[in-house]
Protein backbone atom coordinates (compact mmCIF):
# COMPACT_ATOMS: atom_id res chain seq x y z
CA UNK A 1 0.00 0.00 0.00
CA UNK A 2 1.37 2.96 -0.72
CA UNK A 3 0.47 6.85 0.87
CA UNK A 4 -2.12 7.34 -1.38
CA UNK A 5 -4.06 4.62 0.69
CA UNK A 6 -4.45 6.42 3.61
CA UNK A 7 -7.05 8.94 4.46
CA UNK A 8 -5.74 12.20 5.68
CA UNK A 9 -7.93 13.65 8.41
CA UNK A 10 -5.85 16.74 8.88
CA UNK A 11 -2.64 18.36 7.88
CA UNK A 12 -1.24 20.62 9.95
CA UNK A 13 1.61 23.58 9.67
CA UNK A 14 3.19 25.29 12.02
CA UNK A 15 5.28 28.51 12.67
CA UNK A 16 7.15 29.39 15.60
CA UNK A 17 8.02 32.49 17.14
CA UNK A 18 11.31 33.84 18.93
CA UNK A 19 8.92 35.80 21.22
CA UNK A 20 5.72 36.14 22.38
CA UNK A 21 3.11 38.25 20.41
CA UNK A 22 -0.62 39.50 21.01
CA UNK A 23 -2.55 37.76 18.90
CA UNK A 24 -6.12 39.95 17.69
CA UNK A 25 -7.94 40.20 14.26
CA UNK A 26 -5.89 41.76 12.41
CA UNK A 27 -3.57 38.86 12.15
CA UNK A 28 -6.53 37.19 10.33
CA UNK A 29 -7.00 40.04 8.26
CA UNK A 30 -3.35 40.58 7.49
CA UNK A 31 -3.72 36.61 6.38
CA UNK A 32 -7.02 36.91 4.25
CA UNK A 33 -5.36 39.30 2.46
CA UNK A 34 -1.97 38.17 1.65
CA UNK A 35 -2.03 34.41 1.70
CA UNK A 36 -5.03 31.86 2.47
CA UNK A 37 -8.37 33.98 1.43
CA UNK A 38 -11.97 33.30 3.11
CA UNK A 39 -11.25 32.97 7.05
CA UNK A 40 -14.51 34.40 8.45
CA UNK A 41 -15.31 35.77 11.83
CA UNK A 42 -12.81 34.82 14.67
CA UNK A 43 -13.28 33.45 17.58
CA UNK A 44 -11.61 35.05 20.34
CA UNK A 45 -10.19 32.76 23.44
CA UNK A 46 -9.84 34.79 26.74
CA UNK A 47 -6.87 33.32 27.70
CA UNK A 48 -5.25 34.11 31.37
CA UNK A 49 -2.30 36.66 31.31
CA UNK A 50 0.52 33.33 32.22
CA UNK A 51 2.65 31.78 30.29
CA UNK A 52 1.48 28.75 30.93
CA UNK A 53 -1.11 29.33 28.77
CA UNK A 54 1.18 30.87 25.62
CA UNK A 55 0.74 28.01 23.48
CA UNK A 56 -2.88 27.87 23.64
CA UNK A 57 -5.16 28.98 20.41
CA UNK A 58 -6.17 32.66 21.84
CA UNK A 59 -7.58 33.29 17.98
CA UNK A 60 -9.09 30.79 15.99
CA UNK A 61 -10.38 31.29 12.47
CA UNK A 62 -12.50 29.00 10.29
CA UNK A 63 -12.78 28.83 6.55
CA UNK A 64 -15.22 26.08 6.64
CA UNK A 65 -15.44 25.63 2.65
CA UNK A 66 -12.02 24.79 1.56
CA UNK A 67 -11.55 22.63 5.01
CA UNK A 68 -8.89 25.40 6.46
CA UNK A 69 -8.42 26.87 10.32
CA UNK A 70 -6.08 29.01 11.57
CA UNK A 71 -4.92 28.80 15.39
CA UNK A 72 -2.60 31.49 16.81
CA UNK A 73 -1.43 31.53 19.72
CA UNK A 74 1.08 33.65 21.60
CA UNK A 75 4.15 31.85 20.05
CA UNK A 76 2.90 29.78 17.26
CA UNK A 77 0.47 29.93 14.28
CA UNK A 78 -0.89 26.95 12.63
CA UNK A 79 -2.19 26.34 9.38
CA UNK A 80 -5.26 23.58 9.68
CA UNK A 81 -6.22 21.59 6.51
CA UNK A 82 -9.16 19.13 7.84
CA UNK A 83 -10.52 16.43 5.68
CA UNK A 84 -14.18 15.98 5.44
CA UNK A 85 -15.45 12.55 5.50
CA UNK A 86 -12.00 10.91 4.69
CA UNK A 87 -12.02 12.11 0.63
CA UNK A 88 -8.45 13.61 1.70
CA UNK A 89 -5.02 11.44 0.57
CA UNK A 90 -1.36 12.76 0.89
CA UNK A 91 -0.66 14.22 -1.85
CA UNK A 92 -3.31 16.66 -2.21
CA UNK A 93 -2.73 17.50 1.53
CA UNK A 94 0.95 17.93 1.02
CA UNK A 95 0.44 19.87 -2.34
CA UNK A 96 -2.54 22.26 -0.48
CA UNK A 97 -0.29 22.77 2.64
CA UNK A 98 2.53 23.88 0.26
CA UNK A 99 0.87 25.97 -1.79
CA UNK A 100 0.02 27.99 1.16
CA UNK A 101 3.45 27.95 2.83
CA UNK A 102 5.22 30.91 0.93
CA UNK A 103 2.44 33.15 1.15
CA UNK A 104 1.34 32.52 4.78
CA UNK A 105 5.80 33.03 5.54
CA UNK A 106 5.47 36.26 3.58
CA UNK A 107 2.53 37.77 5.46
CA UNK A 108 3.89 36.91 8.61
CA UNK A 109 7.41 38.03 8.37
CA UNK A 110 7.67 41.03 5.65
CA UNK A 111 4.27 43.08 6.28
CA UNK A 112 4.93 46.13 8.77
CA UNK A 113 4.84 44.78 12.17
CA UNK A 114 6.02 40.99 11.07
CA UNK A 115 7.68 38.12 13.15
CA UNK A 116 10.59 36.52 12.37
CA UNK A 117 9.78 32.59 12.48
CA UNK A 118 12.27 30.21 15.09
CA UNK A 119 10.70 27.31 14.06
CA UNK A 120 8.58 24.92 11.85
CA UNK A 121 6.30 21.72 12.23
CA UNK A 122 4.48 20.07 9.71
CA UNK A 123 2.18 17.24 10.84
CA UNK A 124 -0.17 14.80 9.04
CA UNK A 125 -3.03 13.14 10.94
CA UNK A 126 -3.47 9.45 9.03
CA UNK A 127 -6.20 7.27 9.47
CA UNK A 128 -5.72 3.43 9.54
CA UNK A 129 -9.34 1.66 8.63
CA UNK A 130 -9.90 -1.45 10.68
CA UNK A 131 -13.27 -2.94 12.24
CA UNK A 132 -11.57 -3.81 15.46
CA UNK A 133 -8.92 -1.13 16.20
CA UNK A 134 -8.85 -2.71 20.24
CA UNK A 135 -7.62 -5.94 18.31
CA UNK A 136 -4.84 -4.27 15.93
CA UNK A 137 -3.65 -2.27 18.78
CA UNK A 138 -3.19 -5.33 20.95
CA UNK A 139 -0.78 -6.36 18.59
CA UNK A 140 1.67 -3.83 20.25
CA UNK A 141 1.30 -5.20 23.65
CA UNK A 142 2.32 -8.51 25.72
CA UNK A 143 -0.40 -11.37 24.39
CA UNK A 144 -0.42 -11.67 28.60
CA UNK A 145 -2.45 -8.30 29.02
CA UNK A 146 -4.95 -8.41 26.56
CA UNK A 147 -8.40 -10.22 27.56
CA UNK A 148 -11.58 -10.42 25.83
CA UNK A 149 -12.94 -6.65 25.65
CA UNK A 150 -11.83 -3.52 23.86
CA UNK A 151 -10.01 -0.37 24.73
CA UNK A 152 -11.84 2.59 25.73
CA UNK A 153 -8.54 5.17 26.06
CA UNK A 154 -5.03 4.24 23.61
CA UNK A 155 -2.45 6.59 23.62
CA UNK A 156 1.23 5.80 22.29
CA UNK A 157 3.74 7.70 21.31
CA UNK A 158 7.41 7.45 20.52
CA UNK A 159 10.23 9.93 19.11
CA UNK A 160 13.46 10.00 17.91
CA UNK A 161 15.83 13.04 16.41
CA UNK A 162 16.88 13.29 12.51
CA UNK A 163 17.33 16.06 10.22
CA UNK A 164 15.42 17.04 7.27
CA UNK A 165 16.73 19.61 4.71
CA UNK A 166 19.62 20.29 6.98
CA UNK A 167 17.69 20.76 10.10
CA UNK A 168 17.81 19.07 13.35
CA UNK A 169 14.03 17.89 14.08
CA UNK A 170 12.05 15.89 16.48
CA UNK A 171 10.66 13.06 14.75
CA UNK A 172 7.36 12.37 16.67
CA UNK A 173 4.91 9.16 15.89
CA UNK A 174 1.49 8.65 18.07
CA UNK A 175 -1.28 6.09 17.81
CA UNK A 176 -5.31 6.80 19.33
CA UNK A 177 -8.03 4.91 18.90
CA UNK A 178 -10.56 6.93 16.81
CA UNK A 179 -14.39 6.39 16.09
CA UNK A 180 -16.59 9.26 14.06
CA UNK A 181 -19.97 9.53 12.36
CA UNK A 182 -19.20 11.25 8.97
CA UNK A 183 -22.15 13.47 7.79
CA UNK A 184 -23.57 10.38 5.54
CA UNK A 185 -24.15 8.92 9.13
CA UNK A 186 -21.12 5.69 8.64
CA UNK A 187 -19.72 5.20 11.58
CA UNK A 188 -15.74 4.65 10.77
CA UNK A 189 -13.50 3.36 13.20
CA UNK A 190 -9.84 2.81 13.03
CA UNK A 191 -6.46 3.85 14.51
CA UNK A 192 -5.34 7.44 13.81
CA UNK A 193 -1.51 7.57 13.47
CA UNK A 194 -0.01 11.31 13.85
CA UNK A 195 3.15 11.94 12.19
CA UNK A 196 4.71 14.90 13.47
CA UNK A 197 8.40 16.73 12.38
CA UNK A 198 9.31 19.41 14.57
CA UNK A 199 12.34 22.09 13.90
CA UNK A 200 14.97 22.50 16.43
CA UNK A 201 14.35 26.61 17.99
CA UNK A 202 17.91 26.81 17.86
CA UNK A 203 19.73 30.34 17.27
CA UNK A 204 20.63 31.37 13.40
CA UNK A 205 18.36 28.97 12.26
CA UNK A 206 16.72 30.85 8.68
CA UNK A 207 13.77 29.75 6.96
CA UNK A 208 13.01 30.73 3.83
CA UNK A 209 9.89 29.78 0.99
CA UNK A 210 12.15 27.48 -0.23
CA UNK A 211 13.61 25.19 2.70
CA UNK A 212 9.58 25.26 3.86
CA UNK A 213 8.86 23.53 0.73
CA UNK A 214 11.74 21.49 0.69
CA UNK A 215 10.90 20.62 4.67
CA UNK A 216 7.45 19.38 3.67
CA UNK A 217 8.36 17.41 1.16
CA UNK A 218 10.78 15.37 2.70
CA UNK A 219 9.18 15.00 5.70
CA UNK A 220 6.46 13.71 3.69
CA UNK A 221 8.95 11.25 1.76
CA UNK A 222 9.76 10.09 5.85
CA UNK A 223 6.14 8.95 7.28
CA UNK A 224 6.83 5.50 6.82
CA UNK A 225 2.81 4.62 7.51
CA UNK A 226 3.33 1.11 5.74
CA UNK A 227 5.67 0.60 8.75
CA UNK A 228 3.61 1.34 11.15
CA UNK A 229 0.46 -0.13 9.82
CA UNK A 230 2.41 -3.78 9.04
CA UNK A 231 2.19 -3.94 13.02
CA UNK A 232 -1.46 -3.40 13.34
Amino acid sequence: MDLSSFPVLSSQLAFYFPKTIRPDETWVKLINDKAVDGFGQPIMVPLPDSADFDSFPAVIAPNIVEGWQLNISRTRLDLILNAKDLNLRVPDAKAKIASKAAALMAAITKEPGGINVSGIGYVTRFLFVCENPSLSLAKLLPAQLIRDGEFKNFFLQYSTKSSISGMNTLNISSLNLYEQTQSDGKLIKGVRIDRDFNTSQEKGLEFTTNNIADYIEKGSAMFEIEKITSLL
